[in-house]
């Protein structure tokens, strides 16, 4: 077996391997682990092609090594689990085999390596990876291991990623390895080969692409169950306190007019308009959103914003209490959080629900300042980088308008911002 050939192939894995590891957070003495994992790699490799025979098995259980080893690498100098290493090193290993098929299938072609006559060996390897790996590899990393890595695989998501590594490597290494160790093949088998080959790699790539896809999805929608269920437990919260301070209110109202002859008409007045306040100024027809509204209310009170809203509640009967909670809710919040900046007498929210048949339509136009970015038809968070659950109360309003087959909008105009939620009432049968 040549050693140099496969101390080579060792050090295109690695790097090829390093591109779906970047975003992995490192090990300390991250540096002193890279030279020690890939001097070791590679020496490993190079005792193994010198020493090794060169029969199909042997070579299959090297190329087999190179992968463990690859791997090995990736769990020592990143913070990671074994199957993210594992699934790393097998998309790391597909990409140089594809790269390198594909240089057999351009040989086949045009024969590069009789027009290119070099005197090393070595030359001649970092000559033909610049011209065919290095843009390969630069491709792939846009098209896979930058959404890919990182990702961390749980439950079913971990079964998928160990199968997918398995799969890959088996291919990559034992299907085409044994193949390509009959010299005798003509220059259509070896098109047949490569061309599998390649297509074989690439799907491992998609399976993984699809599995981060799906990861990603699977954490969003935790986390918006998590918030809806921490939403219904805030709005179970504040129903009680409602109750609460309106039986509190018409007790204290009761209590007032006993001193009526006792206090002058003006200092009655200020009493009750002091304990007003407790008192709910909507009646929409729905209790449930007059408490939403009520304790909206009071909070644009202290923060010194005028706060309208005009509609019938019974519009939204048909919602749950913790869908109207989350729609209204976050609605306004995003509405509280663009204005409570500005200059009081921009501090205006205005608030309409209108139903026409079956379409129910809620709309809370704002004043703001500066501009918005939308990914998707929504507005990008201002909060870049922060942590927590910012961002995701419009994609929850939007998952609910969805399942009454509505859905939401947005415009701006002129530093005034319109939300529009819209959803169709079901059917009574």
């Amino acid at each position: 077996m040549d050693a140099n050939f496969v101390m080579i192939v060792m050090a295109e894995i690695l790097i090829a391997t390093a591109l779906f590891s970047l975003s992995f957070p490192r090990r300390k003495l991250f540096v002193v682990r890279v030279i020690v994992s890939l001097g070791a790699s590679i020496g490993l490799a190079y005792v193994l092609g010198r020493f090794l025979p060169s029969t199909s098995i042997f070579r299959f259980l090297n190329f087999l090594l190179q992968y463990v080893f690859c791997s090995a690498c990736v769990f020592c100098c990143y913070k990671t689990s074994i199957i993210a290493a594992m699934l790393v090193g097998a998309l790391g290993y597909a990409t140089q085999h594809f790269s390198y098929n594909l240089t057999s299938f351009i040989g086949v072609w045009w024969s590069y390596r009789k027009a290119v006559q070099l005197p090393n060996y070595y030359l001649y390897t970092l000559l033909e990876n610049l011209t065919f790996y290095a843009p390969i590899y630069v491709g792939f990393y846009f098209a896979f291991a930058r959404p890919i890595s990182g990702a961390e695989m749980r439950g079913r998501l971990r079964l998928a990623a160990i199968v997918t590594s398995i799969l890959t490597v088996l291919v990559c290494v034992g299907i085409t390895r044994f193949a390509r160790d009959n010299f005798r093949r003509d220059s259509n088998t070896v098109i047949a080969e490569s061309l599998y080959a390649m297509v074989c790699c690439l799907a491992s790539l998609f399976i993984a692409l699809f599995l981060r896809k799906t990861h990603d999805l699977e954490m969003n929608e935790n986390v918006l169950r998590h918030l809806l269920a921490e939403e219904k437990h805030q709005f179970d919260v504040k129903k009680e306190n409602a109750e609460y301070v309106h039986l509190k209110y018409h007790d204290l109202q009761k209590r007032l007019q006993k001193f009526d002859g006792r206090l002058s008409k003006e200092e009655i007045g200020e009493i009750a308009g002091a304990i007003a306040i407790y008192d709910s100024p909507f009646k929409t027809g729905n209790k449930t959103l007059d408490i939403i509204l009520t304790s909206i209310h009071q909070y644009c009170i202290g923060k010194r914003i005028s706060m309208t809203f005009l509609g019938d509640g019974a519009s939204l009967d048909f919602l749950e209490e913790g869908e109207m909670y989350s729609l209204i809710e976050n609605a306004f919040d995003n509405a509280i959080e663009a204005v409570a900046s500005l200059p009081e007498d921009a501090r205006q929210i205005s608030a309409t629900l209108h139903r026409s048949g079956d379409l129910v339509s809620f709309n809370v136009v704002n004043f703001f300042e500066g501009s918005l970015m939308f990914d998707r038809g929504l507005p990008k968070t201002s909060h870049v980088g922060e942590q927590g659950f910012h961002g995701y109360g419009m994609v929850s309003m939007k998952r609910i308008a969805e399942k009454y087959q509505g859905g939401l909008s947005v415009s701006t105009d002129d530093n005034i911002f319109s939300l529009t939620v819209y959803l169709i009432c079901p059917s009574v049968a």
